[in-house]
């Protein structure tokens, strides 16, 4: 499994910088650079619906979309941690994966 950093603070999953969902799949079949790639789970927190209710899931299982990119075996990524970011937080197509690296 893969420990995830997550800065996307709008996202209903994320708790304390982590995701508390059990897996994610990055996107971006044909992504060149990070800001290509995208979290296909980012869910926009709304403030009645709140993560604070789910444990916070450190490490767990990304499924990889993204075929140019070095970490991605047979779909799974195998990069030890990754981060995922985003800039204007409010949208699936804002968020990216800042640990990208293109083969």
């Amino acid at each position: 499994m893969t420990t995830l950093r997550c800065g996307v603070t709008d996202c209903n999953h994320n708790k304390q910088n982590c995701c508390c969902n059990i897996e994610i799949t990055v996107g971006g079949q044909e992504a060149e650079i990070p800001s290509d790639t995208r979290c296909k789970n980012f869910d926009y927190k709304y403030e009645a619906l709140s993560s604070d209710i789910r444990d916070i899931n450190p490490n767990l299982y990304i499924n990889c979309c993204v075929d140019k990119c070095i970490y991605n075996k047979a779909q799974m990524c195998t990069a030890k941690e990754i981060e995922v970011g985003n800039n204007l937080k409010s949208y699936e197509s804002d968020t990216q994966c800042n640990t990208f690296v293109e083969r």
